[in-house]
C-alpha cells in the first residue's frame, strides 16, 4: 500500500471518510500505475526457452507455455462473464473462453504427437485420480 495513503490513515485516526477525495483519487492512480507497470515487466519477458536450440525440446517447451497461457486467458474471460452485469457481454465472454479451451486441445494435439510420454503421462494421470477419487471418466472420454 502507498506509504502516503497509510501516513493519511494513521493522521486521521483511521478514518478513511475523514480522507479527502483529492488524496485517495491519487492513491487509487499509483495504485493503478504500479499494477500497469508489474503487468508490462511481466509481458515483456522473454519466455524460459528462448535459449535453447530449436527442435523438439523447444517446441515441446512452446506448446506447453502456449497451453498455459490459453488455460489463463480461458479463466480471466470466465471470471469477467461472471462479473459483468451485462448478459450480451457475459454471452461473447463466455464464447471466447470456450474458443480458448479449443485453442488448448489443438495444442494437445501438436504437443502429443512432439513428446511421446504425453499422452501415455496423462492418461496415467486420470486414471491415478479415478482411484483416488471414485470418479468415473467425464462424459464423452470413454474410448
Amino acid at each position: 500500500m502507498d506509504k502516503k495513503y497509510l501516513d493519511t490513515l494513521k493522521n486521521t485516526e483511521l478514518r478513511p471518510e475523514k480522507i479527502k477525495i483529492k488524496e485517495r483519487k491519487e492513491v487509487l492512480l499509483n495504485e493503478q500505475e504500479n499494477k500497469l507497470e508489474i503487468m508490462k515487466e511481466i509481458f515483456t519477458q522473454s519466455p524460459p526457452f528462448g535459449d535453447l536450440p530449436a527442435g523438439p525440446l523447444k517446441d515441446m517447451q512452446i506448446l506447453r507455455t502456449a497451453i498455459i497461457a490459453e488455460y489463463d486467458a480461458a479463466n480471466l474471460y470466465e471470471q469477467m462473464a461472471i462479473q459483468t452485469s451485462s448478459e450480451n457481454i457475459a454471452t461473447v465472454l463466455k464464447d471466447i473462453a470456450n474458443e480458448e479451451k479449443q485453442h488448448i486441445g489443438e495444442f494437445e494435439f501438436l504437443l502429443e504427437h512432439i513428446d511421446p510420454m504425453h499422452e501415455t503421462s496423462e492418461n496415467e494421470g486420470e486414471e491415478e485420480a479415478m482411484e483416488l477419487t471414485g470418479l468415473a471418466e467425464p462424459p464423452g472420454e470413454e474410448d
